[in-house]
């Protein structure tokens, strides 16, 4: 999330384009599912500790390094909505797939 907000922010549309802060945000809750899919997260409490620690992980990682480059990245509405999307994410791709394995029956 860093490089991608980088290239917005380097290209002059991440601070000009509220749009972009909000795909930004979305792609986040995007990219927690697709690893979740990929990692085989089925269960919602496996789906709940792979949150929290990528979550811990995030928060640590803008707090060490993104905050010397924006001290305000914090008061950001979007970066807390994408970290909330990033939190979701993997319990909603687990209860769905809880749910079709229910249909499959």
């Amino acid at each position: 999330m860093f490089t991608l907000v980088s290239m917005f922010v380097a290209f002059g549309y991440y601070n000009q384009y509220d749009v972009v802060k909000f795909l930004v945000a979305i792609f986040s809750g995007v990219l927690a599912i697709l690893f979740a899919h990929y990692l085989k997260v089925e269960k919602i409490k496996e789906a709940l500790v792979f949150s929290l620690t990528w979550l811990i992980v995030g928060l640590l990682l803008d707090y060490f390094f993104s905050m010397k480059f924006n001290p305000q990245i914090f008061n950001s509405m979007y970066l807390w909505f994408g970290y909330g999307l990033m939190f979701i994410s993997p319990m909603v791709h687990a209860s769905l797939l809880k749910k079709k394995s229910i249909w499959k029956k």
